[in-house]
């Protein structure tokens, strides 16, 4: 296998170490009390099967709180699936990490314990195991989302990256599984419309949806990856004018109080140098708002102060 820069950027430290960004970016409003259980969202939650990955990515959203994090045991699994079951307002659960796939017999423990709750009908595995693990997709992996009608959601940036993940993706849409693909925005690797038309034409081509295209999140040390919400929004019009709209993903911004797709249920509103003001459709009593960041607006939506990257 070739070596690839823009694949390596993802991995390697963005030079000297940068204070600059956030430790905690994305983070459930709701506390739940349980440590690998988060929730955003009133319909659904996150469930983390472990902390650890095969590699670290410079802009995961989750690199610095996982690591202050004990492993998650079957306790804690039992105690978040008790939590759903008691809440007939959680329909879907996403099963992510860490890496999910590096710990099968705790995938398929919390699988059986979901599958149990009737009122759970969206159950979906988030994985880079394909491109970082691909050993990790195995026969018996697929019979088990197979048998639970498991939905996958792998992430890949750049199109270097579909050579070596290609079989383990073959293998998981052959078999009939649906799986849908996330990207991150990323300066310097894949801002380009040209590079994420063929990322998204490669996907497809291997049976995969192409469903969202992130903005990289203010992450401390992976300020010098992030460009701005107007480079991800020309990409945007870019992907319109020159492909099929099956490839064309909904651009999401990760705010502290939700993910909102700008231009549709999100709108920037002013900026202040670095900073922007995002309106949401998201309506939350103040008591549960992070301080200092956040308005509630006349009609009771949230607006939230948000840290843009620089062109």
């Amino acid at each position: 296998m070739r070596k690839s820069p823009a694949v390596a950027r993802q991995f390697r430290p963005c030079g000297k170490p940068d204070s600059a960004g956030d430790e905690v970016t994305f983070q459930g409003i709701h506390k739940t009390g349980i440590p690998c259980l988060e929730r955003m969202y009133g319909d659904r939650v996150a469930v983390k099967l472990t902390n650890k990955c095969p590699a670290y990515c410079v802009f995961c959203f989750r690199r610095w709180t996982n690591a202050k994090l004990p492993e998650p045991a079957q306790k804690d699994l039992k105690r978040a699936a008790a939590y759903i079951k008691k809440d007939k307002r959680i329909t879907g659960v996403l099963i992510t990490g860490g890496e999910p796939l590096r710990e099968p017999e705790k995938l398929e423990y919390l699988i059986g314990l979901l599958g149990k709750i009737p009122h759970v009908t969206d159950i979906r595995v988030g994985t880079r195991a394909p491109l970082t693990a691909p050993k990790l997709v195995t026969a018996k992996l697929i019979a088990l989302l197979k048998k639970h009608g498991i939905e996958v959601g792998i992430h890949f940036n750049h199109p270097d990256e579909l050579v070596p993940a290609a079989q383990a993706i073959k293998k998981m849409t052959g078999a009939g599984i649906r799986v849908y693909s996330q990207s991150v925005l990323l300066k310097g690797i894949n801002d380009s419309g040209p590079v994420l038309e063929e990322l998204f034409r490669g996907l497809r081509s291997l049976g995969v949806e192409i469903y969202a295209l992130y903005h990289c999140d203010p992450v401390k040390g992976a300020m010098p990856l992030r460009t701005t919400i107007e480079k991800g929004l020309e990409i945007k019009k870019y992907l319109r004018a020159h492909s099929t709209g099956r490839i064309n993903p909904a651009y999401i911004v990760d705010t502290r109080v939700g993910k909102v797709e700008i231009g549709v249920d999100g709108t920037i509103e002013k900026r202040q140098g670095r900073f922007v003001w995002i309106r949401t459709p998201y309506q939350y009593p103040k008591s549960l708002l992070p301080g200092g960041i956040c308005r509630v607006n006349r009609d009771g939506t949230v607006s939230v102060k948000y840290r843009d990257g620089e062109k």
